[in-house]
């Protein structure tokens, strides 16, 4: 599904689950008593039959918000469902996610996203599959506002870091756990290279993936080091960026990012990047630091 046939459904799916790990795959079941039954209008009942082909295709044509029960403290994703498989204990849908929705605007947005909270056990509490009769993309439109752009929008970010020390490698992975969170694709090392591949090849995606928007440059004393003195896969990928901010003093890809400081408070940043403009995420600025990450990356120039 892509954004123009999003933007034409006048239906959506909507999947609320109880169990925390539900959308972290492809694939899910469902209980048959728990799919289009309850908060399901008449008229859906009537007009959309599981065991019947042509409802299945209809149905596969609608978005989907793949939700969490009250009390799970996660983000619904938004996507569609490229299969379902009707059997007589349950009914299994396939399903692919576009990105997610912050859970404080979901749960703020019931009445224009048509989920019921007005009984004592309000929808949000109960394990279901219903079909709603409204423009998803509209609505979310509205919604969202400024946020709109990081819904239908997923920028690619590559990351260059030192492996070392340890606490550079965690504090990497937790700003990719955080990136992800809010609807970043990540490239680097740790997911994005495997066996057997070129590691050369890989590093060279920096300037070769038309997709990358920012490479992301974690600056710390032992990244410098490796930097300035072109040792190992730091050396390799200062070479490569070397190219692409020598000359050009407006470039907007390239970024430094702070992880660490020297005694005198002054950032530690490699020698090609020194005039440039970077974000403090040490410890001290990382709130304000990653708010300032986000804007760039989802900025439209």
């Amino acid at each position: 599904m892509n954004l123009e046939e999003f933007k034409t459904q006048n239906k959506y799916n909507l999947f609320i689950v109880a169990n925390k790990n539900a959308w972290e795959s492809d694939s899910y079941v469902m209980m048959p008593d728990r799919c289009l039954t309850s908060y399901t209008d008449q008229f859906i009942k009537e007009n959309y039959n599981l065991n019947s082909q042509s409802s299945l295709a209809e149905i596969m044509k609608f978005p989907c918000i793949f939700a969490y029960e009250d009390g799970i403290d996660k983000n619904p994703y938004i996507g569609y469902l490229t299969n379902i498989k009707v059997r007589k204990n349950g009914v299994k849908i396939n399903f692919k996610k576009f990105n997610t929705i912050p859970l404080e605007i979901f749960k703020k947005s019931t009445f224009e996203l048509d989920i019921d909270m007005n009984r004592s056990i309000t929808e949000l509490m109960h394990t279901h599959w219903t079909i709603k009769s409204i423009n998803l993309y509209d609505e979310l439109k509205e919604i969202l506002s400024d946020e709109k752009n990081r819904l239908f929008n997923k920028p690619t970010v590559f990351i260059s870091y030192s492996w070392k020390p340890t606490e550079t490698k965690e504090r990497v992975d937790n700003l990719v756990k955080k990136l992800e969170n809010d609807n970043v694709t990540v490239l680097y090392d740790k997911k994005s290279l495997f066996p057997g591949q070129d590691m050369n090849v890989f590093m060279e995606q920096l300037s070769t993936n038309p997709t990358i928007k920012k490479v992301l440059i974690i600056c710390t004393k032992t990244y410098v080091d490796k930097a300035d003195n072109r040792i190992g896969g730091v050396g390799t990928e200062s070479e490569i960026i070397i190219p692409q901010v020598y000359g050009k003093p407006m470039q907007n890809k390239i970024i430094p990012i702070f992880f660490e400081k020297d005694e005198n408070n002054n950032p530690y940043v490699p020698t090609c990047l020194k005039s440039r403009y970077g974000i403090d995420l040490t410890p001290q600025n990382e709130e304000q630091g990653y708010k300032d990450l986000i804007e760039d990356i989802f900025r439209e120039y």
